[in-house]
């Protein structure tokens, strides 16, 4: 994924790269407030982002796409599980292969470190999350952290909101799909059917 990435490093900054950059400078350092003379239609997230990587990396074109490419490699782990449990560790690993290097592709310049790239991270963990619940029979704490997830996309960029209705509609249709088969399938009986304590009676000897 870094190779891919490499040969672009060097390049000009795209226009989102720098009002991303400009913004998140003047904000952090008190010059400007945001959506007031500052003016962007983009949520805080992004520049939080941004301004990481200026204290850790610094600011050139560089550094924001070695923080974009850091961003691509906290998914994988993500992507890998949800494509093994499905297809087989073969998969897991052809996944994380596609992702990493479509991820950088120049022709949707991938190689940015533009706001889909941050947002993807965290959208792919929501999906594990969603996926390990269901085997795990919805526990509420992975539920809680898949929407602080869907939140954190949605302040990286506006369309990470659409992780939200997905969760969601995930839940629901499992959770439908789980019932149906319990129905359907013969003998079992949910326990709150059965009478407590309740035991064969013996015949009376006669």
């Amino acid at each position: 994924s870094f190779l891919v990435r490499l040969p672009f490093l060097h390049v000009g900054m795209i226009s989102d790269e720098g009002g991303y950059a400009y913004v998140a400078q003047r904000w952090f350092d008190g010059s400007g407030v945001l959506y007031d003379d500052i003016w962007v239609s983009r949520p805080q997230g992004i520049f939080v982002a941004y301004v990481a990587i200026m204290e850790t990396l610094g600011g050139s074109a560089a550094a924001f796409r070695i923080g974009a490419w850091l961003f691509v490699i906290a998914a994988m782990p993500a992507i890998y599980a949800f494509a093994r449990v499905y297809a087989g560790r073969t998969a897991g690993i052809l996944s994380i292969c596609i992702f990493g290097i479509v991820s950088a592709s120049p022709v949707i310049e991938g190689f940015t470190a533009n706001a889909e790239v941050f947002m993807a991270t965290p959208c792919a963990i929501a999906v594990w999350l969603l996926l390990r619940a269901q085997s795990r029979r919805w526990p509420v704490p992975s539920l809680v952290l898949v929407g602080v997830l869907g939140a954190l996309a949605m302040l990286l960029k506006p369309a990470g909101v659409v992780m939200i209705p997905i969760a969601m509609a995930f839940v629901i249709l499992a959770s439908s799909a789980e019932a149906g088969s319990m129905d359907t399938s013969g003998g079992l009986q949910p326990i709150s059917n059965r009478q407590p304590n309740s035991r064969p009676r013996a015949r009376a000897i006669t």
